[in-house]
């Protein structure tokens, strides 16, 4: 068990010792014991404990939530332990967010599952915190734009548009769009387009919950994106944005670049390929094939093995030569190995070709031969140049000019002989300027120089000792450095050679690119909000993300070479493997392009809810399986919350007082039972139907219906709310009045109305009447013996009966130019103009009882007011009574304070009995403990601990009840039944318990001998009537008679001994429950002649006797 420190504050020492010594039982440590609040604030900042147990009334200055209070910043959960159950301070006691409540006397069981509870739920809360915030950094600190957006339907409910609801600071970077500026708006009025972008993709992901993703140009803003769409819940969706313009960019350029080099290769004949030393591998272009006559297709790809390439492109006789030049490749130790040599290749149809063939090597970084990548140069025209030299010139330099490439010629000086055009639109240099005048090296950067000059100097001793090809950096005219890759070729017969050279600037730069976005994209999976994995089609993991070791809780070491079926609960396995099995022989996976949920299993073997989605992919003809996982462990808990939000709104619908309509195009959709009780209509003649259609033609003031309600509809829409009074017609043509209230509402991206009606006829009709009494009521006005007034709503006096005279005298003809506040005493006038103002809004009632007479003088009086409304709603005026209730006021306050001091006594008096009756309990608590092995001792403890807590809870139930003299007897028999099966260690699997007591109060004369009687009766059943496990029921039954209640105890237990006599018991439950029933005036009878024992006791609810006359009075 790991090591808990529990902080006790407690005031009452034997309390406090007993709860150590039960904590400690429990294996928990208790490292002190305050006794005030002070110290309590104090060792709590030293100690820092893992809960803190502590009582709410304590000695000092400040009491257990003061205390709470002060500590709130240490996160330390709180129990408290009280005998003070009362409203007030429990409603205090909330404030402090506490982590349970146990009321004394407490049960050491009940305590146990409280302090685990508090443990458990703390931990889990501070680890849903650290997720908050890890989670909230990921969304703030991702790379790809994120973004999450609504559905806009029509009235044919067709997705029309879209709603941005939220962005992260990624998407403001990559869509260069502030936030502050899209929230909430519509995508068409965003991007300015006529219709939402992709609104048919993203329509379909928001209402099937299917994910997917796409490439796309966004021509808004001249981008390229990469966008990946998923479904949180039904009409809405999530893009992730990834920019990736640079990289289309540098596509499209390395395929233009690519298309000249191919043409240039082509123009020049030459054909490219590369070997892969390690898999034996020759990869051949297009050219290469074109050289030999066939093509890729007829040669199965543009692969081979190096005996494949002799066997079919290399005569027998030079087989020999090939293969000893490719082992002189691979063996060199000289990184800049290269060789070049004329060689035969048979052509397809079977014509002989003569190549130059030139070999170059890349090694790793041990020096050994990877990669040998070479370039075969179809000479055989060359071979017949030489031989017709003369004849061939004008060809030659035909080809030169026009090849396509950068060409020159220079001689074993460096001499620039000849140069082609496309050498100098590369260099920027004439003819005139360079032939002649300028070495080749002189366009070389400083840097590849010395590089260049000493292959040159060692192909004028040996041509074959030094790379024909390779990588250089030239200077052209304007300063622009290039990259290029030259060849060099001698010219046969003469100290001449040829240099070709092919700009491959843009290439590098797209190579270093596709290098930077590899990184980019390893980096954006490692970091990706979702879990990622790769397995074989065997089920061995082959790549895993940081999240999904996060989400599971392994390290990396611990899932390498592991089985996906590591993560899934046992009960999914072996359906995997038939999944994978299936996949072998029909090459069909059922979870392959689907998102589905299911369950994951963590390190620690907890299991959690994730969303999965599975994608197959094939590389060298093996097969792969990555799949995409999002915890949706919250998603699932809100779901769960809005199913429960949804039910209590459906309850509350149909059950309102008021009458509910919704509205969508200014007709009924949907209304509650109230609503048809108002109508007196059946859902079919309201439902589709519009409010004009159940009313008049025109409304009381005058403006017609249909005018006027498309009015009030139209500012609802709007935004506005509205509330009226109008005028209804029942379908039977029956009128009624009403006070309507409308609000818009949005739902599923809809506006609709909702509207509430409450039926106010009753109240017009009374206004009716009493404008018809107004005259009987001025014939009354002067003849009552208290003082009317009427004011208007500024609360100036407009008239008085004669009784105001004699009250404040004041002539009437003097009050009706006075104001109310002329009426009160000086230092309450401005309670009574602030009280005025929210009475006449009809906030509030009104009584002034200081009021100020002529003399200067105050009298207390008792002023009754009612507000007189317009038919708008509005105020027009007040009418008053105002009675002298000096007298009164002084017989009231002595009464209240004589109440006041009775009942605090009282409830104090209960309060120390409960708090002595919890000193007994513990004091009884620690002697068990010292009984050692002494059961008979220890049973005789117990059933003396229940004994008090029956009594005790009698107290606590006066104290919190309004009435101190009697309390709920059902509430009590709960509390004080599942007390006793916690104490006797039994559940309600082996003994089911049925309670039935009416909604009876006792006072405490009747409530304490029986609640006496129910523990002793239900201690014996639960002690004696299930031995060694036996299950079985226990019933209680209270119910009230005219004459007599009747209590029923029985189990269907082992039942009594035959020999028991209950009038003559020896043992003291009995004898104790005897003198209860007498000490009730009732009477009891055992039935043992059905299964088990039923105890049968009637008795009247005895006379409340007065304890407190003497002493309170």
């Amino acid at each position: 068990m790991e090591e808990v420190k529990i902080l006790i504050v407690e005031d009452e020492s034997i309390e406090s010792m007993d709860i150590k010594s039960t904590l400690e039982s429990f294996g928990y440590i208790v490292p002190y014991v305050a006794s005030s609040g002070h110290e309590a604030v104090e060792k709590a900042l030293k100690i820092l404990p893992d809960l803190i147990l502590m009582d709410i009334a304590l000695k000092g200055d400040i009491d257990g939530i003061e205390v709470a209070n002060n500590i709130k910043d240490l996160n330390i959960p709180i129990i408290y332990l009280t005998a003070n159950s009362e409203d007030s301070t429990i409603e205090r006691a909330k404030l402090t967010e506490p982590a349970g409540y146990i009321i004394k006397p407490y049960d050491p069981t009940e305590l146990k599952y409280a302090i685990e509870l508090a443990l458990y739920k703390n931990k889990m809360e501070n680890k849903l915190k650290k997720s908050e915030r890890e989670y909230r950094n990921l969304y703030n600190s991702m790379n790809e734009g994120l973004a999450v957006h609504k559905l806009i339907y029509n009235q044919e409910k067709v997705p029309v548009d879209y709603k941005i609801l939220n962005i992260n600071p990624a998407f403001e970077k990559v869509l260069g769009i502030k936030k502050e500026e899209i929230i909430g708006k519509k995508a068409t009025v965003v991007y300015k387009t006529e219709k939402a972008p992709y609104l048919d993709i993203y329509a379909r992901v928001a209402e099937t919950g299917t994910p997917t993703k796409f490439e796309t140009y966004f021509e808004p803003m001249d981008k390229y994106f990469t966008i990946s769409v998923f479904s949180p819940s039904p009409g809405v969706f999530a893009t992730v944005f990834e920019d990736i313009t640079i990289e289309k960019r540098v596509i499209e350029e390395l395929e233009s670049v690519q298309e000249r080099l191919n043409l240039g290769m082509d123009i020049a004949s030459l054909a490219y390929w590369e070997y892969d030393v390690e898999n034996d591998a020759f990869t051949f272009n297009d050219q290469f094939y074109k050289l030999c006559s066939t093509s890729s297709q007829k040669e199965g790809g543009y692969q081979m093995s190096s005996q494949e390439y002799i066997d079919r492109f290399i005569p027998p006789e030079e087989a020999v030569l090939v293969e000893e030049e490719i082992v002189k490749a691979i063996e060199t130790d000289d990184p800049q190995y290269s060789s070049t040599i004329q060689q035969t290749i048979l052509r397809a149809d079977g014509e002989k070709r003569i190549m130059l063939v030139r070999y170059l090597v890349v090694k790793d970084e041990n020096g050994q031969t990877i990669q040998i990548k070479g370039v075969h140069q179809d000479i055989t025209g060359l071979k017949e140049a030489e031989k017709n030299l003369a004849m061939s010139e004008s060809k030659y330099r035909a080809l030169f000019e026009n090849s396509g490439i950068p060409l020159l010629k220079f001689n074993d000086d460096g001499l620039i002989l000849m140069v082609n055009s496309e050498w100098e639109r590369m260099s920027g240099y004439s003819q005139e300027e360079v032939i002649g005048k300028m070495k080749w090296i002189d366009f070389v950067h400083p840097d590849y120089q010395k590089m260049m000059l000493k292959y040159h100097q060692q192909r004028l001793i040996e041509s074959d000792s030094v790379p024909t090809k390779y990588e250089s950096v030239f200077i052209n005219k304007d300063g622009t450095t290039l990259n290029m890759y030259v060849t060099i070729s001698p010219l046969p017969g003469t100290k001449k050679w040829l240099a070709s050279v092919l700009d491959i600037t843009d290439l590098k730069h797209a190579q270093k690119s596709l290098e930077r976005n590899a990184l980019r994209f390893r980096a954006l999976a490692e970091y990706a909000i979702d879990g990622i994995i790769t397995t074989d089609a065997d089920g061995n993991i082959l790549y895993f993300n940081k999240t999904l070791l996060e989400m599971f809780d392994y390290n990396e070491g611990e899932l390498e070479g592991a089985k996906i079926t590591t993560l899934m609960p046992e009960r999914y396995r072996d359906k995997l493997y038939d999944t994978l099995n299936t996949f072998r022989i029909t090459g069909e996976h059922r979870l392959v392009g689907r998102t589905i949920e299911t369950f994951g299993l963590k390190k620690g073997g907890d299991e959690f809810p994730f969303e999965m989605s599975l994608t197959k992919w094939e590389f060298e003809e093996e097969v792969y399986f990555t799949s995409i996982i999002r915890d949706i462990s919250e998603r699932k808990e809100a779901e769960n919350a809005l199913k429960i939000s949804e039910e209590k709104y459906k309850a509350l619908f149909d059950n309102a007082s008021d009458g509910i309509f919704l509205m969508e195009n200014g007709r009924f959709v949907e209304c509650n039972k109230k609503a048809l009780e108002i109508f007196s209509a059946t859902r079919d003649q309201i439902i589709g139907l519009t409010p004009v259609d159940f009313s008049p033609d025109k409304q009381p003031d005058g403006q017609k219906s249909e005018e006027k309600a498309m009015e009030l509809i139209n500012q609802t829409l709007q935004g506005n709310p509205q509330y009226f009074e109008w005028t209804h017609l029942q379908p039977t043509g029956k009128s009624f009045y009403a006070e309507i209230s409308l609000n818009r509402l949005e739902i599923k991206g809809k506006y609709l109305i909702q509207a509430i009606v409450r039926d106010v006829t009753e109240r017009k009709e009374a206004e009716e009447k009493l404008k018809e009494s107004r005259e009987q009521i001025n014939a009354i006005f002067n003849t009552v013996m208290s003082g009317l007034v009427l004011f208007d709503h500024k609360g100036d006096i407009k008239f008085v009966n004669k009784h105001m005279t004699t009250l404040f005298g004041y002539e009437p003809s003097e009050l009706t130019k006075m104001n109310y506040l002329d009426l009160i005493s000086p230092e309450e006038k401005d309670i009574a103009r602030r009280s005025w103002q929210k009475f006449i809004k009809g906030d509030i009632e009104v009584n002034f009882e200081r009021l100020y007479q002529r003399d200067g003088s105050n009298f207390w009086g008792h002023l009754s007011a009612k507000r007189i409304v317009n038919e708008d709603g509005s105020s027009k005026g007040v009418i008053a009574s105002i009675t002298d209730i000096s007298e009164l006021k002084k017989a009231k306050d002595d009464l209240i304070n004589s109440l006041n001091e009775k009942e605090v006594l009282l409830r104090e008096i209960h309060h120390r009995v409960n708090n002595n009756m919890q000193i007994i309990y513990s004091l009884l608590n620690l002697e068990s403990k010292e009984a050692d092995d002494d059961e008979q001792a220890i049973k005789i403890l117990k059933r003396s601990q229940n004994r008090v807590k029956s009594m005790a809870m009698i107290h606590e139930k006066l104290y919190q009840s309004k009435d101190l003299t009697r309390i709920n007897i059902s509430d009590y028999i709960h509390r004080l039944v599942t007390d006793l099966y916690y104490s006797y260690s039994m559940s309600t699997k082996q003994v089911n318990l049925v309670i039935d007591v009416d909604d009876l109060k006792l006072n405490i004369e009747t409530a304490v001998p029986c609640g006496l009687i129910i523990s002793e009766l239900v201690s014996n059943s639960l002690q004696y009537a299930f031995p060694n496990g036996r299950k079985g029921e226990m019933n209680i039954s209270l119910k009230a008679g005219p004459e007599f209640n009747e209590l029923i105890i029985n189990d269907d237990g082992i039942g009594f001994p035959e020999k028991i006599d209950l009038e003559n018991a020896e043992t003291l439950g009995l004898q104790l429950v005897n003198n209860l029933v007498k000490q009730l005036d009732g009477e009891i009878t055992l039935d043992k002649s059905n299964k088990g024992t039923s105890f049968k006791i009637r008795f009247k609810e005895l006379e409340y006797k007065e304890r407190f006359n003497s002493c309170l009075s």
